[in-house]
């Protein structure tokens, strides 16, 4: 009488692991690419409501706040993307103002915010924005950085 054997060969658990191998190899790069869109997204979204911040406070003192942590303070500005909470995609910066010439008391005229990932990102390492809404992307491909 024959005996019936049940269970895997090795051969055939050495085929499963090729082809789930294959399959992590093909569908890694694509989920890091997803992430990464992600949390440009959440970039851009962090220094769109920090532009906002800045035309409110604009509106309310005639003039911009200044240049860094404490213009930050003065608009009312998370210094990161995640509200002042760990975990966040970048940083938000106050760069820079323009003075206009001529004036009594220089008061900032214009601004430019700057968000810098704090994550390892392939393409896009940071964005900017200015009161005329000029939007920039920095990196070593900017390009559809801002879609």
């Amino acid at each position: 009488m024959k005996m019936k054997s049940f269970g895997f060969t090795l051969m055939e658990l050495m085929i499963v692991v090729a082809i789930l191998g294959i399959l992590a190899a093909l569908a890694y790069p694509q989920y890091i690419g997803y992430v990464e869109k992600g949390k440009r997204a959440e970039c851009r979204s962090a220094l769109l409501v920090a532009a906002q911040k800045m035309e409110k406070f604009y509106s309310n003192n005639n003039r911009y706040p200044v240049v860094g942590a404490a213009g930050l303070a003065e608009a009312r500005i998370a210094a990161n993307s995640n509200d002042g909470n760990p975990g966040a995609s970048c940083t938000i910066a106050i760069t820079d103002s323009v003075l206009p010439t001529g004036t009594p008391t220089p008061t900032p005229a214009s601004y430019r915010l700057r968000a810098t990932a704090t994550y390892p990102d392939r393409s896009c390492t940071s964005f900017t924005l200015n009161e005329t809404s000029t939007k920039d992307a920095f990196g070593p491909n900017p390009v559809g950085c801002w879609r």
